[in-house]
């Protein structure tokens, strides 16, 4: 007997035989319909019979076929602003670095123009929830601008019923009394960059004098928690932090805080050596951590990993989420800036007309996506990075699975917990 398994949704397991198991592999997982055929021949099975097994099971999703579209609404959006270029740091990764766009702050002119073409939007597709994101540079330098935003746009999009929610994108190294209180009263989420502990930190994130942060991001990052603001820590996994990422992982959990491991981009990264460190030191870590009850799924998320959702499109860049630069460019993604602007919100005159680009999400998919076993969770990686997938192809197949084995373990703590609450 065979078990076909889908660990995304609830109940997702069936008991299948051999031949069932056979006709599944050689149907949706590899497509290989010639020898489909043959089976259907050798073991003398009823076409009609194989193809409603096959669609049954479909229904019931534990299997998935294609990526659609249609479901993608505007019923929630995320915007990005880039309200500056400055910045107090020079980190060496950073993609902001490779513009020459010369228009430094974000105008109050284009900051009106934005919500103006925002509320049309939400008008014409009755969007229920918009999500703000404040980055740079460093956002806190142009606090001023963050707060009159805030507050002008809560007026006018409340006024036509969507609710709204802000995020600032920080390295909190410039981070004041006067940010706090506006943080806590208008309930502003924190995302803090940071790339491992002390001087990891440090040999990513530092000025040109050679600066060490991690000291005063550590100070306020303690000083946002005795506030009740418990920040996102976001990490950028690179050449320079491979071996810190687990004393990132302890300092998160040991803080209950949560946090995002992004890859990086434009550089190269030897996979092979981080998908060994996480196997040898990472994973029984967090097997570890879930099996004491810290929801390691939830507040240790990597790259754009979905687990344990099914998704068509890991992110919504060109569908649901874009940017506007400080000189009104709009890209669909911030690693765009520099390159490629989609359009410029001067010059543009509907929103909606740059939403649902399924063209940006779809291009450059490779040929052996269509047959991956986790197509529905790794989407085919990055849109912008699909040239260059190999190695990240083949460590998303390495860490999937063990990120599906610390879902389980998570799914398995809380099920004992409610057990022991009913006995």
């Amino acid at each position: 007997m065979y078990g076909l398994i889908n660990p995304i949704f609830p109940n997702g397991i069936r008991i299948i035989n051999k031949i069932q198991a056979e006709i599944v592999r050689h149907s949706i997982l590899s497509e290989d319909y010639g020898r489909l055929n043959e089976l259907i021949s050798s073991h003398k099975l009823n076409r009609p019979d194989v193809e409603d097994f096959l669609k049954r099971t479909i229904d019931k999703t534990l299997l998935c076929t294609k990526r659609e579209n249609s479901n993608i609404t505007l019923k929630q959006l995320d915007v990005w602003i880039h309200v500056t270029n400055y910045c107090n740091l020079n980190c060496h990764y950073c993609f902001v670095n490779k513009t020459t766009n010369t228009h430094e702050l974000l105008s109050s002119e284009t900051a009106n123009l934005l919500l103006e073409k925002l509320k049309e939007v939400i008008i014409e597709n009755q969007t229920e929830y918009v999500s703000f994101r404040f980055s740079g540079g460093e956002p806190l330098l142009s606090f001023n601008v963050i707060k009159d935003f805030v507050l002008k746009s809560q007026q006018i999009l409340n006024e036509i019923g969507a609710k709204v929610s802000y995020a600032i994108l920080t390295n909190l190294v410039l981070l004041k009394e006067e940010h706090i209180r506006f943080i806590t009263k208008e309930y502003i989420n924190i995302n803090v960059s940071l790339d491992g502990i002390a001087s990891i930190h440090d040999s990513s994130r530092n000025d040109t004098k050679g600066f060490k942060s991690f000291p005063i991001v550590d100070r306020n990052i303690n000083k946002l928690i005795q506030n009740g603001i418990r920040p996102r820590i976001m990490a950028v996994l690179n050449t320079a932090n491979y071996t810190g990422i687990l004393d990132l992982i302890k300092y998160v959990i040991g803080k209950n805080l949560s946090c995002r491991i992004g890859f990086i981009h434009g550089e190269p990264i030897n996979y092979d050596i981080f998908i060994e460190i996480f196997k040898k030191d990472i994973f029984p870590f967090l097997i570890d951590a879930a099996r004491e009850g810290f929801d390691v799924t939830q507040n240790i998320l990597w790259g754009d990993y979905l687990i344990p959702y099914k998704t068509n499109y890991n992110c919504m860049a060109g569908i649901q989420s874009f940017l506007l630069h400080t000189n009104g460019d709009i890209y669909y993604c911030p690693q765009e800036i520099g390159n490629h602007a989609y359009c410029n919100i001067h010059n543009t005159k509907s929103l909606s007309s740059i939403l649902k680009n399924y063209e940006f999400q779809n291009s450059n998919i490779l040929k052996e996506c269509d047959s991956c076993l986790y197509k529905f969770i790794c989407s085919g990686g990055c849109p912008l990075d699909r040239k260059s997938l190999l190695g990240f192809c083949q460590f998303s197949k390495e860490i999937i699975p063990l990120l599906l084995n610390i879902y389980g373990e998570c799914r398995l703590y809380k099920l004992l917990k409610l057990l022991q609450i009913k006995q």
